[in-house]
């Protein structure tokens, strides 16, 4: 019986050895037939690119957006005269009355009468807008503080009555004569309200251009800005403003404008043509 277990615990052992070299054998040949995982080297590394999304590089036929220049850059604007023009009460102390620009047809002011004591004494009344009303009788207390008595001895004129000095000039000078000393109606910056004509006793109360020449004159030169006026008519400058120089007649214009006007070194009427005021 013992040898009869003998043989088959041989057979036994003897199909597990063959069974595990047919096992190895064929492990062995799967290997050698399979091939091998490439490894990526650079040439192996994508080089079609034809279905590869690229952004173009510019090039000559294609235009470049400008960079802003120093010129394209716009300016922030800093004319007090265009700051002015924003609001409405002040547009119209800017409005153009000269020999190229007329006023608006029918313009007429609302005017206040000025007090007797701004006035040349036994002259018409007077009257002004009320903003410069109050702007002239501040010039004229200044100036009287430093010892100028000066007086109003012109201001508000209508259409009409602006015809009737102009034909009253015509026939004392002659058209062209009168052109240069006087407005045609409808030009006239008297009609504005806004214009003062200044005299004193050191030209016997009347409108000469030696009052330019004055110590009240020079001081209304020098000052006359700080209170929102500016001259109309400066000597040597016929040319440009149309007229004669006239010393004594000044138009208000606010106080921030005028300070630019008399820093400018410009004629007024270069001024409001600067600031291209349409109407």
């Amino acid at each position: 019986m013992n040898n009869l277990f003998s043989k088959k615990l041989i057979t036994i052992l003897s199909i597990l050895i063959l069974f595990t070299f047919v096992k190895i054998s064929l492990r062995s040949q799967i290997l050698q037939s399979s091939d091998p995982i490439p490894i990526p080297t650079p040439s192996t590394i994508i080089t079609n690119t034809s279905s590869v999304a690229v952004l173009p590089k510019p090039t000559s036929t294609q235009t470049p957006i400008p960079l802003p220049t120093v010129s394209s850059i716009p300016k922030r604007v800093t004319s007090a005269c265009v700051y002015a023009l924003v609001n409405d009460e002040t547009k119209k102390l800017l409005l153009r009355a000269d020999k190229e620009m007329a006023l608006p047809d029918g313009y007429e002011p609302e005017v206040v009468k000025l007090p007797l004591e701004y006035i040349l004494q036994g002259w018409t009344e007077q009257y002004l807008i009320p903003e410069v009303a109050n702007a002239a009788m501040d010039l004229i207390d200044a100036a009287k503080k430093e010892g100028h008595d000066i007086v109003i001895r012109s201001s508000y004129r209508s259409y009409q009555e602006q015809e009737w000095t102009f034909a009253y000039w015509v026939k004392e000078l002659g058209l062209e004569q009168a052109k240069r000393e006087s407005a045609v109606p409808g030009h006239s910056e008297h009609q504005l309200g806004q214009a003062i004509d200044l005299t004193s006793e050191s030209v016997n109360w009347e409108l000469k251009e030696e009052f330019g020449s004055t110590p009240e004159g020079i001081w209304i030169d020098q000052n006359l800005h700080k209170f929102g006026f500016a001259l109309s008519y400066p000597r040597d400058k016929e040319e440009i403003t149309g007229y004669i120089y006239e010393p004594w007649h000044l138009r208000y214009v606010g106080r921030a404008c005028s300070k630019e006007w008399y820093e400018s070194g410009k004629t007024l009427i270069e001024v409001l043509k600067g600031i291209h005021l349409d109407y």
